[in-house]
């Protein structure tokens, strides 16, 4: 018996003994638990922002990140409506940062500046130069209780004597009677960019000589640089239907000529929507083209092309006019074929003009192919630095495609020109005597 009280007594010690050590242990546990909740507590606030403590249990305890619990439908509403009004504050505050000033309701004063010594007592530009463009600079200005834009108009003006002593590679080709017009696309390095941007270069070629010209204005296609171009020309332009052009029409002194071929390529593109009507319109414009063919086989004088011509041609013309308005109603104004309808008919005065001079071609096809080095260039130097290096691509163009014009080797004139160059410009000798037409008479060279 006295064994038996031992061995209960003794396992009553190890069993209290263990319990002291679950205990131990349930507290060791529950210090790290209470530890990690503050921890997540902490966390919270960190990432969600400030909390109000009456939102929180009063015994931390209380927390569980293992109880299902969802928002009513009240309170989901209530945070769809909260969050809306979030983003909308947010959309607003961004729209109201990005949204440039906007000045449309400023008073403008505009101020007009010419050269030094240009304009007479009474502040018109003297007779003696001529206006060939402007540049504007405009910006915000504000004195007390006033606040205006102010915009500075730059007026560029030139002699007319200087058109022919100080620029005869370039009005040496305006001087003709006769001249067409175009443009094509230039890539360009935008330094503030870094990218390629799209620029121009303008051609003028003289539609007798088949001297051209080519002329960089910051890579501009605006309006501004065609009358900076043209402003001062007096003669027959001829042209597309870009729009830049039809300021010539109220210029006198310029006769504006549109191009046939341009009008036929619409109504090409526009063969798969309606062959049918498409092909129409291409025919009249066959029977236009076949009087020049006809006229070129029997080696025809301008006079004698002018009269068939005014035979053929424009009788042509009228019919193709009335084909026009009377087909216009079938088709839709938006479609490839109403386009072409519409483009041809707007432009339809400028068209028929060839008509009355023999010595003007039935479109623009021979500056197309003068420009048509530009396009190999973009494909093989891709694009030109920056706006001086454009620059300075017009002129060797322009020398290049004289060259042709004439007949001459470009490489043999620029080897003989680059040496005689000093010398010329020593002796104080007319540097056009060195352009490639002037050249090639000098050295007996007849041109194709």
């Amino acid at each position: 018996m006295k064994q038996v009280v031992m061995t209960v007594g003794e396992q009553l010690a190890a069993a209290l003994s263990e319990v002291e050590n679950l205990r131990m242990t349930i507290a060791e546990k529950d210090r790290i638990i209470q530890d990690l909740q503050n921890r997540l507590l902490w966390l919270r606030k960190k990432v969600f922002g400030p909390m109000s403590e009456k939102a929180l249990p009063v015994d931390p305890a209380q927390l569980s990140l293992f109880d299902e619990k969802h928002l009513t439908g009240e309170e989901r509403a209530r945070l769809d409506r909260e969050v809306e009004e979030a983003e909308k504050t947010i959309t607003k505050t961004i729209t109201v940062k990005a949204r440039p000033l906007d000045t449309t309701g400023l008073p403008e004063k505009v101020f007009h500046i010419y050269p030094d010594r240009v304009l007479d007592g009474d502040g018109n530009l003297k007779a003696e130069y001529v206006e060939i463009g402007t540049d504007e600079s405009s910006r915000l200005e504000k004195r007390p209780a006033e606040v205006y834009i102010h915009k500075d108009v730059f007026h560029k003006v030139i002699l007319k004597s200087d058109i022919e002593t100080k620029h005869p590679e370039d009005r040496e080709i305006l001087s003709s009677e006769y001249v067409q017009v175009d443009e094509s696309v230039m890539p360009v390095i935008d330094n503030e960019k870094h990218k390629a941007r799209k620029g121009y270069e303008w051609c003028v070629r003289d539609g007798i000589t088949g001297d051209v010209m080519f002329w960089y204005d910051r890579g501009s296609r605006g309006h501004h640089v065609a009358r900076e171009i043209l402003g001062g020309y007096r003669g027959n332009v001829q042209c597309d239907g870009y729009e830049a052009y039809d300021q010539f029409e109220r210029m006198p002194g310029i006769t504006v000529h549109g191009c046939w071929a341009h009008v036929r390529r619409k109504f090409v593109d526009s063969l798969k929507e309606n062959e049918r009507l498409a092909m129409e319109g291409i025919l009249f414009i066959r029977k236009l083209y076949k009087v020049e063919s006809d006229a070129d086989d029997k080696g025809l004088s301008a006079e004698e092309r002018m009269e068939q011509r005014r035979k053929i041609s424009y009788p042509t013309i009228l019919m193709f006019e009335k084909w026009i308005e009377e087909t216009y109603a079938k088709v839709l104004p938006k479609s490839r074929l109403g386009e072409a309808l519409a483009y041809a008919y707007s432009l339809l005065p400028r068209l028929s003009r060839y008509v009355n001079d023999g010595r003007i071609n039935i479109d623009n096809n021979l500056i197309e192919n003068a420009i048509r080095p530009l396009a190999l260039g973009r494909k093989n130097y891709l694009f030109c630095g920056n706006d001086a290096s454009a620059y300075r691509a017009a002129i060797v163009y322009s020398l290049i495609g004289t060259c042709r014009a004439a007949g001459v080797d470009p490489r043999t004139w620029m080897e003989d020109v680059l040496s005689k160059l000093p010398y010329w410009q020593r002796d104080g000798k007319d540097l056009a005597g060195l352009l490639p037409r002037a050249w090639a008479k000098e050295n007996q060279i007849t041109p194709k």
